[in-house]
């Protein structure tokens, strides 16, 4: 990646160098606000990922997003997935780049971005990372840190880049660009853009005055708006980051050169520079300003040159930037030209013309209507081209003419003055051109032919009445003979459109057989007529619209099933995208990932599950919403549980059932015999407490410790209870009930 300012069309993306180097370790931020994340866990979305200068490159750069990592061997910092720059198969300066959308930096004073890079030393090739922004929708890229996979540590590090100088904004993207060196990959994870608001009278915050700042300076920023700087040593000055930097120190304040030239003193350097004929640049890299990039254009929209020039080629697609041409001047193509017309005039030149005009030969303009004459010849101007007439004129037994002067055909003549005037071997008499003409001279009527016979507009051997013979035939002029093969002058072979025939040369017609289309998946006979139908379900000649196939029945296509993409011609995305999934729809389309396909990870927290996000069968990820898991918490990070084998699979408030299923706690009498084999029964009770059945059957509820339950009714001490005729057992409180005692003298 060089250092150079250029457009992103045609490419995906160009990045230019701005390395702000210091903030390549900026201070962080208090971050109260996250305005974009990329944790990688959903796919790259709404993250965008180009290749740049692809086609240079065997194995170009490429992002992907990965579970575990290899050469090095390192997992995701965080959650299950991470990004990775293909560094280890890339080519040696392969790039690619990672960017995010639009950022809304308003109502913030201080911005930042935090990521997580993995490094390691088991390769010495200097693979990189570069920090870089975007002001322009992602046409140009500036960087503004560089990061070294190899900076002599492993594993994960956590790097920040202060973005305070576009706090305020809604225009800024930032990206992540991999840099091949072939040798080991980068991964990166947990992307995080934060934007915040400075207390009152910090550094860094706006002031008016000392008063309003905690150290008492108000020092100007590079654009001269007040900030607040502490009183210690290396704070001379407060970039347009809001961060202090020493006295000495050379950054780039937006697209210039800012230097802290003494304590609160800034000079600033426009970087702006008229390029000549190269596109202009406006740009800071390393503290200094981006030079023109004047060696080299894409001759592919002109990249690289100003608006008022064009990319003239020198080598493939490279070239040198050229000044567009004013109106007269010669050109070649319209893009050479101010007026954006390069116009063909009559005698082959082209020449730069107001839009709408044709070129005259010279290269004044001519407008709509106006004829010239060229050659012999009468050009008229129709919508800025040129519309040609052929002035030659058969004038019997006055000498043809062909010319044209002042803008019309010379007509023939009807006298002379001079046997010249008349045809060859005709003399004129009494300024009249009087006589026979001999075969093969031009006529326009019998009588001036010695055979009588003006056919085709000669003097003829014969009336020559046989298809596909003329008696004007070049060569052959006089006399009846075969018309070559391919013409047809007289329309003798008629047939239905692009099926129509030409004479063979031999005097009969020939007709354009199978080969031909005459239309769509239709094919001519080799009789004159299209009736000839391609076969069902190919398409030979791509005529047909994707998931479309000719018919077999007549001209026209047919949609594929659905199912199928015979010509491969619908592109399968992944279908956490919603968009197309590789086959055709049955009717005509390729088909989108149907209504349901889940295009978004579940989440369980706490017993709320939030629901995958599926397809809407229309392009789009629907939001899957959200449900409560109910008695159940949630079985894992992404569904609820369904079943349990243990209290702790049911929320609070909620116990596991005998069958396996979550209940919701008994009140004072309830059955807490039934749960899970080998479970805490106390733990089924609302009061936590559940104790043996009088007649030791079961166990019940009970609200208190000092309480006795009997088949779910509750007892308080000193109650007795029969046993049978003759014993009874008393309530006795904590102790439960008393062993049964007999009801002496006579029966209970």
């Amino acid at each position: 990646m060089d250092s150079r300012k250029t457009s992103s069309a045609p490419r995906a993306a160009v990045v230019v160098l701005l390395f702000a180097l210091c903030f390549l370790q900026g201070a962080a931020l208090r971050a109260q606000q996250t305005v974009e994340r990329q944790d990688f866990e959903s796919g790259m979305s709404p993250w965008e990922e180009h290749q740049l200068d692809a086609s240079s490159y065997t194995y170009p750069g490429d992002w992907t997003i990965e579970s575990s990592g290899s050469h090095p061997t390192c997992s995701p910092v965080q959650g299950s997935y991470m990004a990775r720059f293909n560094s280890y198969t890339a080519d040696s300066g392969a790039e690619a780049l990672i960017a995010s959308p639009a950022l809304d930096l308003t109502g913030a004073e201080v911005a930042e971005c935090r990521f997580y890079m993995y490094h390691d030393t088991g390769s010495s090739a200097s693979d990189r990372l570069y920090f870089a922004i975007s002001t322009d929708g992602g046409s140009t890229y500036y960087v503004r840190g560089t990061i070294d996979r190899n900076d002599g540590t492993n594993g994960w590090s956590e790097h920040a880049f202060p973005l305070g100088q576009y706090a305020g904004t809604t225009t800024l993207r930032v990206a992540l660009v991999g840099h091949s060196a072939y040798g080991n990959n980068i991964f990166v994870d947990d992307v995080r853009i934060t934007k915040d608001v400075l207390p009152a009278g910090s550094e860094g915050k706006a002031c008016g005055s000392g008063a309003e700042c905690d150290s008492g300076i108000c020092s100007p920023d590079p654009a001269g708006e007040g900030r607040c700087r502490d009183d210690l040593p290396g704070h001379d000055c407060i970039d347009g980051n809001r961060v202090a930097v020493s006295a000495g120190t050379v950054t780039c304040y937006l697209d210039d050169v800012a230097t802290c030239t003494a304590k609160d003193t800034w000079s600033v350097q426009s970087c702006y520079d008229d390029c000549g004929p190269y596109l202009d640049v406006h740009g800071c890299s390393e503290g200094q300003c981006i030079p023109c990039d004047d060696f080299a254009c894409s001759v592919i929209g002109d990249e690289g040159c100003d608006p008022d020039a064009w990319c003239e080629p020198t080598f493939g697609f490279l070239g040198q930037c050229r000044y567009k041409k004013e109106d007269g001047q010669s050109c070649g193509a319209n893009k050479e030209c101010l007026s954006g017309n390069c116009a063909l005039a009559p005698d082959g030149v082209k020449y730069c013309e107001p839009a709408g005009t044709c070129a005259a030969p010279g290269g004044s303009p001519a407008a709509t209507g106006q004829a010239v004459c060229h050659n012999g010849d009468l050009y008229t101007c129709q919508g800025g081209t040129w519309s040609g007439e052929d002035c030659y004129r058969n004038c019997g037994v006055y000498a043809d003419a062909d010319d044209c002067v002042q803008g019309a055909c010379v007509e023939c003549a009807t006298s002379c003055i001079t046997d010249n005037d008349c045809k060859q071997g005709i003399p004129c008499v009494d300024n009249r051109c009087e006589g026979n003409l001999a075969n093969g001279q031009t006529c326009t009527s019998a009588s001036q032919c010695q055979s009588g016979n003006c056919v085709d507009g000669v003097c003829c051997s014969d009336l020559c009445t046989v298809k596909c013979y003329r008696c004007d035939v070049p060569g052959m002029e006089g006399t009846c003979s075969p018309v070559p093969a391919g013409q047809d002058p007289d329309d003798e072979c008629p047939g239905q459109g692009k099926c129509d025939g030409t004479c063979d040369g031999s005097g009969r017609c020939q007709y354009p057989g199978t080969e031909t289309a005459c239309d769509t998946c239709a094919r001519c006979d080799g009789a004159g007529f299209c009736g000839f139908w391609v076969a069902a379900g190919t398409d030979p000649l791509d005529e047909c619209p994707a998931c479309q196939a000719c018919s077999g029945t007549g001209p026209g296509c047919a949609p594929v099933p659905a199912g199928q993409d015979p010509f491969d011609e619908c592109e399968e995305q992944p279908p956490e995208s919603c968009g197309l999934d590789g086959e055709c729809d049955g009717a005509g389309n390729c088909r989108l990932w149907p209504e349901g396909t889940p295009c978004g990870q579940p989440s369980c927290h706490e017993g709320l599950l939030e629901l995958a996000d599926r397809c809407d069968g229309q392009g789009l990820c629907a939001d899957g919403g959200e449900a409560d898991c109910g008695l159940y918490r949630c079985a894992d990070s992404s569904s609820c549980a369904t079943g349990c084998s243990s209290h702790s699979h049911c929320v609070d408030g909620a116990f596991c059932d005998s069958s396996g299923a979550c209940a919701p706690d008994l009140p004072a009498g309830g059955d807490c015999g039934q749960v899970w084999p080998g479970l805490d029964r106390s733990a089924a009770c609302q009061s936590g407490l559940c104790l043996p059945d009088f007649d030791g059957d079961g166990y019940f509820c009970s609200p208190d410790a000092a309480s006795c339950v009997h088949d779910g009714t509750v007892y308080q001490p000193g109650w007795v209870l029969c046993v049978g005729q003759f014993t009874h057992r008393t309530c006795l409180g904590a102790a439960g009930w008393s062993d049964a005692e007999d009801c002496s003298p006579g029966p209970c």
